[in-house]
Protein backbone atom coordinates (compact mmCIF):
# COMPACT_ATOMS: atom_id res chain seq x y z
CA UNK A 1 0.00 0.00 0.00
CA UNK A 2 1.36 3.48 -1.16
CA UNK A 3 0.31 5.01 2.59
CA UNK A 4 2.16 2.19 4.42
CA UNK A 5 5.53 2.47 2.21
CA UNK A 6 5.37 6.33 2.88
CA UNK A 7 5.42 5.90 6.34
CA UNK A 8 8.16 3.40 6.84
CA UNK A 9 9.97 6.36 4.38
CA UNK A 10 9.03 9.15 7.39
CA UNK A 11 10.19 6.76 9.78
CA UNK A 12 13.53 6.32 8.27
CA UNK A 13 13.86 10.40 8.03
CA UNK A 14 12.66 11.10 11.07
CA UNK A 15 13.08 8.46 13.67
CA UNK A 16 10.63 6.35 15.32
CA UNK A 17 9.19 8.47 17.91
CA UNK A 18 8.80 11.67 15.50
CA UNK A 19 6.71 9.44 12.77
CA UNK A 20 4.74 7.30 15.15
CA UNK A 21 3.58 11.26 16.31
CA UNK A 22 2.71 11.65 11.98
CA UNK A 23 1.39 8.07 11.79
CA UNK A 24 -1.59 9.61 14.38
CA UNK A 25 -2.37 12.34 12.17
CA UNK A 26 -2.46 10.50 9.07
CA UNK A 27 -4.43 8.09 10.59
CA UNK A 28 -6.83 10.77 11.42
CA UNK A 29 -7.04 11.92 8.26
CA UNK A 30 -7.60 9.05 6.51
CA UNK A 31 -10.86 8.37 9.17
CA UNK A 32 -12.07 11.64 8.16
CA UNK A 33 -11.72 11.46 4.42
CA UNK A 34 -13.15 7.60 4.73
CA UNK A 35 -16.35 9.14 6.80
CA UNK A 36 -16.36 12.43 4.11
CA UNK A 37 -16.64 9.64 1.12
CA UNK A 38 -18.79 7.38 3.10
CA UNK A 39 -21.49 10.70 3.34
CA UNK A 40 -20.88 11.68 -0.03
CA UNK A 41 -21.85 8.40 -1.22
CA UNK A 42 -25.01 8.21 1.13
CA UNK A 43 -25.81 11.67 0.14
CA UNK A 44 -25.31 10.49 -3.91
CA UNK A 45 -27.76 7.86 -3.51
CA UNK A 46 -30.38 9.72 -1.47
CA UNK A 47 -30.15 12.91 -4.43
CA UNK A 48 -30.56 9.68 -6.67
CA UNK A 49 -33.63 8.78 -5.11
CA UNK A 50 -35.21 11.91 -4.53
CA UNK A 51 -35.16 12.28 -8.60
CA UNK A 52 -36.41 9.09 -9.04
CA UNK A 53 -39.23 9.99 -6.83
CA UNK A 54 -39.43 13.48 -9.02
CA UNK A 55 -40.07 12.12 -12.26
CA UNK A 56 -42.83 9.41 -10.46
CA UNK A 57 -44.51 12.63 -9.11
CA UNK A 58 -44.52 15.03 -13.03
CA UNK A 59 -45.81 11.62 -14.54
CA UNK A 60 -48.57 11.02 -12.32
CA UNK A 61 -49.62 14.71 -12.18
CA UNK A 62 -49.32 14.95 -16.00
CA UNK A 63 -51.32 11.66 -16.26
CA UNK A 64 -54.24 13.42 -13.48
CA UNK A 65 -53.79 16.48 -15.63
CA UNK A 66 -54.79 14.97 -18.90
CA UNK A 67 -57.51 13.31 -17.34
CA UNK A 68 -59.57 16.59 -16.13
CA UNK A 69 -61.57 18.25 -18.63
CA UNK A 70 -61.26 22.19 -19.48
CA UNK A 71 -64.13 24.04 -20.13
CA UNK A 72 -64.02 26.86 -22.22
CA UNK A 73 -64.30 30.30 -19.87
CA UNK A 74 -66.52 33.13 -21.17
CA UNK A 75 -66.49 36.38 -19.54
CA UNK A 76 -69.45 39.02 -20.16
CA UNK A 77 -68.80 41.95 -18.98
CA UNK A 78 -71.81 43.45 -16.96
CA UNK A 79 -72.45 46.98 -17.16
CA UNK A 80 -75.73 48.08 -15.12
CA UNK A 81 -78.18 49.73 -17.20
CA UNK A 82 -78.85 53.32 -16.45
CA UNK A 83 -82.39 54.28 -16.26
CA UNK A 84 -82.77 57.37 -18.06
CA UNK A 85 -84.71 60.46 -16.28
CA UNK A 86 -87.70 59.66 -18.67
CA UNK A 87 -88.03 56.07 -18.01
CA UNK A 88 -88.07 56.76 -13.94
CA UNK A 89 -91.58 57.42 -12.82
CA UNK A 90 -91.71 60.34 -10.05
CA UNK A 91 -93.51 59.65 -7.23
CA UNK A 92 -96.12 62.66 -6.11
CA UNK A 93 -97.72 62.03 -2.69
CA UNK A 94 -100.50 63.26 -4.14
CA UNK A 95 -101.34 60.43 -6.50
CA UNK A 96 -101.77 58.13 -3.58
CA UNK A 97 -105.05 59.59 -2.49
CA UNK A 98 -108.48 59.99 -4.42
CA UNK A 99 -110.04 63.13 -4.42
CA UNK A 100 -112.07 62.90 -1.33
CA UNK A 101 -108.96 62.62 0.86
CA UNK A 102 -108.74 59.06 1.06
CA UNK A 103 -105.80 56.79 0.90
CA UNK A 104 -105.79 54.42 -2.76
CA UNK A 105 -105.30 50.92 -2.61
CA UNK A 106 -104.31 50.61 -6.25
CA UNK A 107 -102.60 53.25 -7.93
Amino acid sequence: MKIEEELKALQKTLGKEESAKISDSVAKIITLEKNYNDDIKNKDEEIKGLKKDKETYITANSNLLQQLSVAKEEFVEVVPKEESRETRKRFDMRDAFDERGRFKTRL
